[in-house]
Order: structure tokens, then sequence, then C-alpha cells
């Protein structure tokens, strides 16, 4: 039977029609599924990548603190120069340190980050902040001296963090990109495949 040239394009037409709805409905879902984990993935970096930062400041902290000694009068309470090195080996971040003996009376260091104290806080938790207009993540670490109670709080900038995220970020968006792209040329293929009775059904009509 031959076939109606007007009704043949029309299935032709179809087909196509067939072709793009299904490929664009497994591409929607493929970038919601992928939307999703990229949301989790991102959350999930981040949170490695200041746990890792974050036990070095604390480790700085601890050795700046221990630069301290037991101290019984306030105008020792200054960092030594070997502690004031610890604070000058990044060449990325700045560090920032205050000595402070509570309520809030400075014994040493930069009193702005008061700015940064969250008050009531006693504990060693890690906190983000702002400390001269520049985010800075700040760790404190409370210490019982004859004095009475001192805190050392040392604050860092968040440029290596930041850095170290986009670029993890950036790999990951490439990966990701590469599989929209496979999954794209499958999709196409496999949904080409799938009808292709169909068009060889509307050529025969």
């Amino acid at each position: 039977m031959r076939s109606n040239p007007t009704a043949a394009g029309a299935e032709a037409a179809s087909c196509a029609s067939i072709r793009r709805t299904l490929l664009g409905t497994f591409l929607l879902a493929l970038v919601a599924v992928l939307g999703v984990a990229a949301a989790v993935d991102y959350r999930m970096t981040a949170r490695h990548v200041q746990q890792v930062y974050d036990t070095a400041l604390g480790d700085l902290a601890l050795a700046m603190a221990s630069e301290l000694g037991t101290l019984d009068h306030e105008s020792l309470y200054a960092l030594s120069p070997r502690a004031l090195d610890m604070l000058m080996i990044d060449s990325l971040d700045r560090v920032t340190y205050r000595v402070l003996i509570e309520p809030d009376r400075t014994l040493a260091g930069d009193p702005a980050l008061a700015l940064a104290l969250v008050p009531g806080r006693s504990t060693s938790l890690p906190y983000d902040a702002e400390l001269h207009g520049e985010p800075v993540r700040v760790h404190t670490l409370p210490m019982e001296t004859p004095l009475g109670r001192v805190v050392v709080l040392v604050a860092e900038t968040t440029r290596k963090r930041d850095a170290l995220l986009r670029e993890l970020w950036r790999g990951r968006l490439l990966g990701m990109a590469a599989v929209v792209a496979v999954a794209a040329l499958l999709g196409w293929l496999a949904v080409g495949r799938a009808l292709r009775p169909l068009e060889r059904l509307s050529e025969q009509i």
C-alpha cells in the first residue's frame, strides 16, 4: 500500500514530538535528582571542609594557650615571639588573637575581637563571626589561671576554606555536567530505539 505523503509527514512529526516529550521529561527528572544530590553533596562537603580547618584552628589556639603558661600577672599575658610567629605562618588567611579575663577585659591581642564573642559562650566550639568587616571563624579556649578564668580567642579569615570549597565544588559540577551530557545522549538513543517500531508502522500506513 502506498503511503499518503501528508499522513506520513504527520506521523513523522508525531514521532518526533513524542521523542522530544519523552526526552524532555527524562532530562527534567534527571536534573531534579542531580539538583537534590548536588545540594546534599555541597552541604556535606562544606561541613567536612569546616571540620578540617576547625581542627587546625583549635590546635593553633591550644598551642598559643600553652605559651601563656601558668601566669599570675596580667602584663605577662601578651604572647611570646614564638607564639606570635605561629600567627604569621599563614600567607593566605589573617589570624588574630585576643586574651581576655572574664567578663570582658582584654589582657592581650586585638580588642576588636570582642565583637565576635557570643554572650555567655564559654565552650570551645568554633563559630562564625565578623572582624574588621571580614568574615572569620573563631575558636575559644577557656583557661583557669591564678587571675581567674581567662579565655584565649583565635580568629581566622575564611579565604582558604572558601577557596578549597570552590575548588572541590567546581570539580563536582563538571562531573555532574558530564553525567547530564552522557545521559542526554543515551536517552536520545534509547528513545529513538523505542520509537523505531512506531516509525516503521507509520511508514507502512
